[in-house]
């Protein structure tokens, strides 16, 4: 009896997970939530423990969430305007950590690969890096 009862559960909890759009958005939501909290505390712990050169520790910091990140590269006072503006856009291109794991969370259960995409993104990022500095 126990094992039917517990699969009943299992078949019930299953049921509404999948089938309620709203419950899913709110879900995916807090989890979008959750990990820009997550990244946005690394970046701070990057920050005031200073684990790299100063340099190496915006740059991180850009690559780890987009908004804090982007923030923090314009705020420098290390970086020239122009190498600031290309690592900008170049963090933009690449959308961070925080978005990886939000893709991540996303995409889960299907076949598409994460791998690839973080590849792809990477690619994008050092591209756009390029072209703003041959432009700028």
């Amino acid at each position: 009896m126990n094992n039917i009862e517990s699969d009943a559960k299992t078949n019930i909890t299953e049921t509404i997970k999948n089938s309620d759009p709203a419950l899913n958005s709110i879900i995916q939501i807090a989890y979008i939530g959750l990990y820009i909290i997550l990244c946005s505390i690394i970046i701070e712990f990057i920050m005031y423990y200073k684990p790299f050169n100063m340099i190496f520790n915006e740059i991180l910091c850009g690559a780890t969430e987009i908004t804090t990140g982007a923030k923090l590269l314009a705020e420098s006072e290390i970086l020239s305007e122009n190498t600031k503006t290309a690592l900008i856009l170049s963090a933009t291109s690449f959308g961070g950590i925080c978005a990886l794991l939000q893709t991540r969370k996303a995409i889960n259960g299907t076949r598409l690969s994460m791998l690839y995409y973080t590849v792809v993104k990477l690619v994008f990022a050092c591209c756009t890096y390029k072209l703003a500095i041959l432009i700028l």
